[in-house]
């Protein structure tokens, strides 16, 4: 006891255990300063093992509303508690499969989003993007929307090889 502390030491190259449930490791600090929840070989700065790992943070001054970071069901999930999932990454995504960048640009495909949204594909014999609505009776595809309606406002451009190939102008 240092000042009313709680010291834990442990010989060099050694780990400390916790062990709350009649000997059964709950938790370890490596000599390296790595913990391990649920696993006796952390390699990470905080390593969480379990069959649904997540961490939750939960904000006092919002009726603690709680938020989850984890993984269920082999996705990497961000979600906030009770409400559907809002945001998932599948396991073995590809490369630059989702990446929101510092500007608010989202890219699918592309790890450098040049603009709000920017997808990005490279197949063949394959649609690069699907737009699809089920509803039968009253379901609407796409709608392209500016507050622009000058000859320079382009709502809608068709390029290939770098050519514009049909385009629908603010002023019809």
């Amino acid at each position: 006891n240092v000042n009313n502390a709680l010291l834990l030491d442990a010989a060099a190259s050694q780990f400390i255990a916790l062990r709350p449930n009649n000997g059964t490791e709950a938790m370890r600090i490596t000599s390296d300063g790595d913990i391990g929840i649920g696993t006796s070989s952390p390699g990470d700065i905080l390593d969480l093992k379990a069959s649904d790992p997540h961490l939750a943070m939960i904000d006092s001054s919002d009726s603690d509303k709680k938020w989850r970071v984890g993984v269920a069901n082999n996705q990497f999930r961000i979600q906030e508690d009770g409400v559907a999932t809002p945001f998932k990454i599948y396991e073995s995504s590809v490369d630059n499969s989702l990446v929101i960048d510092g500007d608010g640009n989202v890219g699918i495909g592309t790890s450098s989003p040049s603009n709000t949204l920017h997808t990005y594909a490279n197949v063949s014999s394959e649609y690069a993007a699907l737009i699809e609505n089920d509803q039968a009776t009253s379901g609407h595809g796409l709608q392209v929307h500016s507050d622009g309606n000058g000859s320079g406002t382009i709502l809608f451009d068709v390029d290939a090889a770098g050519s514009s190939r049909f385009r629908v102008k603010g002023d019809g």
